[in-house]
């Protein structure tokens, strides 16, 4: 079957992420169909497989764009002061550094790192 006239590619993408979500949600990715999704989205079932070859293909696209979504609103709430390298030295990294001393290490660390060394 040929695309519609006027049917847009981007669009039917789009609609096919979002409704996969929905049904995902509604009834887990195994349970799930590619028909299912097609009608959901009025397309052909072979149609899907124009915008993701494997179902698989489809989770990973879901997923990837969920986590770069997320990473995108964490970088954009947190503050700038949040960014070791925009903050300013405090005075006890300070005396550290100009007498050469290693900064003192964490209990986890020592633990560790004694643990290496024996």
């Amino acid at each position: 079957m040929a695309r519609t006239t006027g049917s847009d590619g981007e669009k039917t993408e789009a609609a096919v992420r979002e409704a996969a979500v929905g049904l995902i949600a509604r009834l887990g990715y195994e349970a799930m169909s590619m028909r299912q999704l097609a009608t959901e989205v009025g397309v052909q079932a072979a149609a899907l497989y124009r915008y993701f070859p494997t179902k698989e293909d489809l989770l990973f696209t879901l997923m990837r764009e969920h986590m770069e979504g997320l990473l995108k609103a964490w970088d954009d709430a947190r503050p700038a002061a949040a960014d070791p390298a925009a903050r300013p030295m405090s005075r006890t990294t300070l005396p550290s550094i100009s007498s050469g001393a290693a900064p003192p290490m964490s209990p986890t660390w020592n633990c560790a790192a004694s643990r290496m060394s024996g």
